[in-house]
């Protein structure tokens, strides 16, 4: 896939998710990670940065930071950790939608691939323009919006807002 789609649909995926808009662009951000690190050595692409299991230590490693909140600069840490291993991650699994695939396991050759996509091509186009329109539908048509325009207001204190508001203008 093109870094467009991996931004787009990783960004798109974090806000399904109910992350907040910052969130959603810095896992959005750190989803070419995979690519960028083998970026010099075009014969080792999606070799070793493409193995699942790196950025899912980062989100586990991310986690424990988090559960222990000694300090701000751990929590800071911790999201920093899972932020990037989420954008690593959708990388990953969206290049596993391709006819490359990615390696089953750290080093290996042998590959995991649900080939519906070739990267480049109207395959992928469509892919990303279903995935637009699901995500654009869901997030206009839930709650999630609230969730993603203010992330720290809950559904009940945005109803009693609504409410006061009809109340003061009728």
């Amino acid at each position: 896939m093109t870094w467009v789609s991996h931004k787009t649909i990783s960004f798109f995926s974090a806000c399904l998710l109910g992350f907040d808009i910052i969130s959603s662009f810095a896992i959005a951000l750190s989803s070419i990670l995979p690519d960028a690190i083998e970026n010099n050595n075009l014969k080792k692409h999606r070799k070793n940065s493409h193995f699942w299991g790196i950025w899912i230590s980062l989100i586990v490693v991310g986690y424990y930071f988090y559960s222990q909140n000694i300090s701000a600069l751990t929590y800071n840490i911790s999201f920093f950790l899972i932020y990037i291993g989420l954008g690593g991650f959708f990388h990953v699994a969206q290049d596993m939608l391709t006819i490359s695939g990615v390696p089953l396991f750290w080093g290996s050759k042998r590959k995991i691939a649900i080939p519906i996509i070739k990267t480049k091509s109207i395959s992928e186009y469509v892919f990303l323009l279903f995935f637009l329109t699901f995500s654009f539908l869901y997030l206009t048509n839930s709650l999630a919006l609230n969730q993603i325009y203010l992330p720290h207001i809950s559904n009940v204190y945005l109803t009693e807002i609504i409410l006061k508001l009809k109340l003061v203008s009728a």
